[in-house]
């Protein structure tokens, strides 16, 4: 694409010079090599500045995350103990107390709560979920 925009400014620029310094007679096309241009360059600035500002808007989102879980050793009936969110693994059983962010995505197997989906469904209401329910985190 670069190489058509390029190409088509500096025929309407040449065409302009030669019409205007040699006499060729016919139009000039200086404001549309010029026009061009600016609007190229300034698509370009639009665009990265909304590409900076959706990486931002995203790592702040991968702030709000949770950073640290209640796991369980042993299942359910297990001795609760401080990990990491890197560190849980598919089938591990976690803790969600009330007030506090959901860790990983996952099934609920014990207990009820009401969760706010409303980042990800738009619903403002919270939606209750009980055994056997799948939640996002």
């Amino acid at each position: 694409m670069d190489t058509l925009i390029s190409m088509g400014t500096l025929a309407a620029f040449g065409w302009s010079l030669y019409a205007l310094l040699l006499g060729g007679g016919g139009e000039i096309y200086l404001e549309v090599a010029a026009g061009v241009t600016t609007f190229v360059l300034a698509g370009r600035y639009f665009e990265a500045r909304s590409k900076r500002r959706a990486g931002a808007a995203l790592r702040a989102l991968l702030e709000l995350g949770a950073k640290d879980v209640v796991g369980l050793d042993g299942g359910l009936e297990g001795t609760e103990r401080r990990v990491p969110v890197e560190h849980l693994a598919v089938g591990e059983h976690f803790v969600v107390r009330p007030g506090e962010k959901l860790a990983a995505d996952g099934v609920v197997t014990d207990g009820s709560a009401a969760l706010d989906t409303a980042t990800l469904t738009g619903e403002p209401v919270p939606v209750d979920v009980g055994p056997g329910d799948a939640v996002v985190g």
